[in-house]
């Protein structure tokens, strides 16, 4: 099981490396990853706002994380559309890097 260290270290070395290839603007941990909540069966929910959002992308980029933290990866873009009561949880518990 991951810590948040340890997956802030690991996003933030992704938004490095492939963070263009991706177009990312900004990414972050929320959920209970984020609250220090997970037990060995939580999956780790990234909030990310892309450049172009694309299928393709958004699906490569889900497969690219899960198999780096080797876990499930619940990957939510970000957009204005989102159900305002979601945004404001995420507003208030995503840690970006």
């Amino acid at each position: 099981m991951l810590t948040l260290e340890e997956c802030k270290r690991q996003l933030a070395e992704f938004k490095q490396l492939s963070g263009k290839k991706y177009g990312i603007r900004k990414i972050g941990i929320f959920g209970s990853v984020a609250r220090n909540e997970q037990n060995e069966g939580s999956d780790i929910d990234i909030l990310v706002e892309l450049e172009e959002p694309r299928l393709s992308l958004m699906y490569d980029l889900q497969v690219r994380l899960s198999e780096m933290f080797q876990c499930s990866v619940d990957l939510v873009r970000y957009r204005d559309s989102l159900r305002s009561s979601f945004k404001e949880q995420i507003r208030k518990e995503t840690i970006y890097v």
